[in-house]
């Protein structure tokens, strides 16, 4: 078998459709435009996704995307690709099982510096960038319970055992669960947060150069993190995306931090049933602001009336944020792994800031 690789091309859109249709059965399709996986901003926009097309002897039995972006440390900008959604024709064919190990040879020669986010756990793409010795963790994951019986009613992921749904449902009925979460929550209460830290929240359409300053100013308190400017986070975070609520964080006249949120009425999620999900998806601020942050995101939530709140943070400043304010660690299925050079260039994954707003952001949520 001969297998190249080569930029997509409008040529292959067909070809791609054919592919799609083969894999039906996979959770996941090749984009046939690079504008499927995010809105295209103007020429020289700070984030730009890229589409690489495989051909086994001649024919497209696969691809992946890398999406571009600049990556900030406290004394420089490097260039960084995001390795998002390589399929291959072997989910239904082991002929060409290889191809695998192929597309992220292939994207090392585009690009060395390169991560990939949110690939869960057990699966085989991050079994296969650990072969190929780049480094994987997982980002914590925590949640906290607003709303005890929906979530013991919904919660998909503790109840596939019988003896834990029954719990659950005991807990449900005769009300100590709702006691229990009661009282949790009662001694991490972030309740008029805003009113005791003197902030006010800001919600926005869309971020402006304010988001670029409050870059500037934080950067040299993290070790590093993708580009958090205006323009990069509104490509990330568009409009028409009515999930996501955008608030900008004020102690008077001085912005001292931004969110992203979203809200969500799931339905039959394979972790959350059909709760109404509330997700804490990104932010920026001095690590010292993050728990009054975290406060500010958890009541804003509470106030659209979720059942769940859950995020996936690296940096320790925004975990120990949560857990102040009452969340509590879970199991994490958010992997990342960045290449060798990456790694030499990125220190350890708590000093570093990543969370669902890199990757492909808040998609399955």
């Amino acid at each position: 078998m001969t297998t190249t690789f080569a930029p997509w091309a409008s040529t292959d859109i067909e070809e791609i459709r054919a592919f799609n249709a083969r894999v039906s059965s996979s959770t996941y399709s090749f984009p046939t435009h690079a504008s499927d996986l995010m809105e295209v901003g103007p020429p020289g926009s700070p984030l730009h996704h890229e589409l690489f097309v495989a051909r086994v002897d001649g024919t497209v039995r696969g691809g992946y995307a890398l999406k571009f972006e600049s990556f900030c440390t406290p004394d420089a900008r490097t260039q960084v690709a995001n390795l998002q959604i390589p399929l291959t024709e072997a989910l239904i064919d082991n002929r060409y099982a290889a191809l695998g190990a192929a597309i992220p040879r292939d994207a090392l020669s585009r690009c060395k510096y390169i991560y990939c986010l949110g690939m869960g756990v057990g699966r085989p793409l991050p079994k296969l960038l650990q072969r190929l010795r780049w480094r994987m963790e997982y980002l914590p994951f925590y949640f906290r319970v607003v709303h005890t019986n929906r979530f013991l009613r919904e919660i998909v992921f503790l109840r596939t055992r019988p003896q834990i749904a029954l719990a659950c449902d005991l807990a449900r009925y005769t009300g100590i669960g709702a006691l229990a979460v009661g009282a949790w929550n009662a001694l991490h209460p972030t309740r008029s947060a805003d009113v005791r830290n003197g902030l006010k929240l800001e919600c926005v359409d869309a971020f402006d150069d304010r988001a670029d300053e409050l870059q500037l100013r934080v950067r040299r308190e993290y070790a590093g993190f993708c580009d958090r400017s205006g323009a990069a986070l509104n490509q990330r975070f568009p409009m028409k995306d009515a999930r996501l609520v955008r608030l900008y964080v004020n102690q008077g006249s001085q912005l001292i931090g931004w969110l992203v949120l979203s809200r969500n009425q799931l339905h039959r999620h394979k972790q959350f049933g059909s709760m109404k999900l509330g997700c804490i998806v990104d932010g920026l601020c001095r690590p010292t602001h993050a728990q009054a942050l975290i406060a500010c995101a958890t009541q804003a939530l509470i106030s659209y009336d979720v059942d769940l709140i859950v995020s996936n943070q690296s940096h320790r400043a925004w975990t120990n944020a949560l857990h102040k304010n009452g969340y509590v660690a879970g199991p994490s299925n958010f992997a990342l792994g960045t290449s060798p050079a990456l790694t030499e260039l990125a220190p350890a994954l708590d000093t570093l800031h990543f969370n669902r707003g890199d990757g492909d952001g808040p998609i399955n949520l």
